[in-house]
């Protein structure tokens, strides 16, 4: 065992991440899909779909229609496609928009946290080191960059701060702007630079740091070969143990042979 910083391979994490990503999404599916049926979400899509269609017929239009299409529409199409667009959105019924845009928004947000809570906190209290079901197969642990244990408060801040808020929901938050907002410029320029930190701080960084490492300052490594301590202390103490059995064993290797009788009648 060693007690310096023994990083796990980007291949096990990368296999660990996956199969942890996969667990979670299991489980968020899962509750997105109870949450659907509570709130009733395909009666409200159903609502949408009627009232598109209402719109379509009553002007001849067809909303899925693209912008390359819509650029070799004549003057008169374009202002009929605009008019029968606008006196879609003015309609109080239009309003069902923003009510399937907020349940998506819950669903996502209460699913992905009970999920990473479960699998990114309470798995790891149990298993202990931080070891996700994905890590404690392959053997991957999470530790402080000084050797000792991640404490409870850090785990958190890594599982919930780091994994859900910045980059679970952000990123979800980001695509849902892109395609139902007016928002689509400012939702892609925060997905491109989240992901120009992420690669960032894994290139740049020491240990080859993620975002939620970062907020928790703990490092992966390899279980194989690391030693974890409960804390600096216990650290400190090991260390000085070791270089005080290290020095007792130079002296004894360096210092001279005593000699009796049976000896120098050897050497005779």
């Amino acid at each position: 065992m060693i007690y310096d910083v023994q990083k796990a391979s980007i291949l096990k994490r990368i296999s660990a991440y996956l199969l942890d990503a996969i667990l979670v999404c299991i489980l968020a599916v899962g509750i997105c899909y109870v949450l659907s049926l509570v709130l009733d979400l395909n009666t409200s899509i159903s609502q949408l779909n009627d009232l598109t269609a209402e719109y379509e017929a009553k002007y001849g239009v067809d909303f899925d229609t693209t912008l390359e299409v819509y650029e070799n529409f004549t003057p008169e199409q374009k202002e009929n496609f605009d008019n029968a667009y606008e006196a879609m959105l003015s309609d109080e019924r239009f309003a069902v928009v923003y009510r399937i845009f907020g349940h998506t928004i819950l669903m996502l947000s209460l699913g992905f946290f009970v999920s990473i809570f479960v699998f990114e906190f309470v798995v790891p209290l149990v298993f202990g080191n931080g070891q996700t079901i994905g890590k404690k197969i392959f053997s991957v642990g999470v530790m402080h960059g000084n050797g000792v244990k991640i404490k409870t408060p850090f785990l958190f801040a890594r599982a919930i701060l780091g994994k859900y808020t910045v980059e679970t929901m952000i990123p979800i938050c980001c695509v849902l702007m892109f395609f139902f907002t007016s928002y689509s410029l400012v939702a892609l320029v925060v997905l491109v630079m989240l992901a120009l930190l992420q690669l960032v701080l894994v290139i740049a960084s020491q240990n080859n740091t993620l975002i939620h490492d970062a907020i928790s300052f703990t490092v992966c490594v390899d279980m194989k070969s690391q030693m974890i301590f409960e804390n600096e202390d216990e650290k400190v103490a090991y260390i000085a143990d070791h270089a005080k059995d290290g020095v007792d064993r130079s002296r004894e290797y360096f210092s001279p042979r005593q000699t009796n009788d049976d000896d120098l009648g050897e050497i005779k």
